[in-house]
């Protein structure tokens, strides 16, 4: 890890033409594995007389820029918020005034926009990704090929992320990895979950100010009953019934039911039963000096663990400050791809 020493020169450009970097109080940026689109939330500060501020309105293109932080000096210019859209405007009257300004980034429009949508079978994630980007007029950038074919799908009236969700999901199921969309200046992009390059050591003795740990019996799964698949009104038929004998003693009877259907055969079922199957779960709350290029579903290695980036917030500055919720690959498959 190497020292962050910079000035604050970060950058707010509002519809690509007006600098705000002179009004700007503070500068927070936020992404979660829960939400598609990262968040900016900025705070501005207008002196009364000043003249030649533009008029700030909720639809506008908004980016940040500013160094971006990297392994090796020096460190390049770049965005950090790309084609962003202004969400929220909040206003204070003061002597001065005090506005607030909510941006995210333009996939904010997979999480708002429901749609009902046809996919044949055999199409895969990557390919119904593009399909959904192009649809909504955002641009593309490096989409990893998830190559699993996936199962014919029709998604009636839901929001578009959920449904590129479970195409993730799905492909987990049947083999894949982990996957995960986000922006990037570049346009939507679709990584695979813990596939960053450079993977940050994190330490607590060394460059962490404070961390924290909490295990929690919330997600935990002891049995999973497998079930056949529906059948009209009849009971489905119990197929087989899967547990952790030591986990259920130590942690008592916490069940889950999967179902097989056309979709879903029995043996897959089975296989997704046994990854259901979990203690327990651990997540680590780390802070410390900023690392603005660090996003979630990044590696990171803390006090020899290797983690995931579950949601992280930068408050941009010089150094600037982070704060990670991270926890081991098992804990986002669970949290995230494993819906029963």
């Amino acid at each position: 890890m190497i020292a962050l020493d910079r000035q604050n020169n970060y950058e707010i450009i509002l519809s690509e033409k007006f600098y705000l970097a002179d009004i700007v109080e503070s500068i927070v940026l936020e992404e979660s594995l829960d939400e598609v689109a990262v968040r900016a939330t900025i705070s501005l500060q207008i002196p009364d007389g000043l003249v030649g501020v533009p008029d700030i309105r909720t639809g506008q293109k908004l980016d940040v820029s500013g160094p971006l932080f990297a392994d090796k000096l020096p460190f390049a210019s770049g965005y950090l918020l790309r084609r962003g859209v202004l969400w929220e405007k909040e206003r204070e009257e003061k002597s001065g005034r005090h506005i607030t300004l909510t941006a995210y980034d333009p996939s904010i429009y997979l999480a708002k926009s429901e749609d009902e949508v046809f996919w044949p079978k055999g199409s895969t994630a990557s390919q119904r990704l593009r399909r959904y980007a192009q649809t909504w007029g955002i641009s593309t950038g490096a989409i990893v090929d998830t190559g699993t074919p996936l199962a014919k799908a029709i998604h009636r009236s839901k929001p578009i992320w959920t449904m590129i969700m479970d195409e993730l999901t799905e492909t987990l199921k049947k083999g894949g990895h982990m996957h995960r969309p986000r922006m990037t200046a570049a346009g939507l992009e679709l990584v695979r979950i813990g596939g960053n390059s450079t993977v940050w050591a994190l330490e607590t003795d060394r460059n962490l100010e404070a961390a924290s740990s909490r295990e929690s019996m919330d997600d935990a799964v002891t049995q999973v009953k497998v079930l056949g698949a529906a059948d009209g009104d009849k009971r489905a038929k119990v197929l087989e019934v899967i547990k952790n004998d030591s986990n259920t003693s130590r942690y008592g009877k916490i069940q889950k039911v999967v179902q097989a259907s056309k979709a879903n055969a029995t043996a897959e079922a089975k296989a997704q039963a046994r990854s259901t199957l979990c203690g327990p779960l651990e997540t680590h709350n780390l802070q410390g000096p900023d690392i603005n290029t660090l996003r979630a579903g990044d590696a990171i290695y803390y006090d020899g663990r290797d983690l995931i980036v579950i949601s992280v917030r930068h408050e941009l500055g010089s150094p600037g400050k982070m704060q990670i919720e991270a926890g081991s690959a098992g804990v986002v498959r669970r949290r995230y791809y494993a819906q029963t």
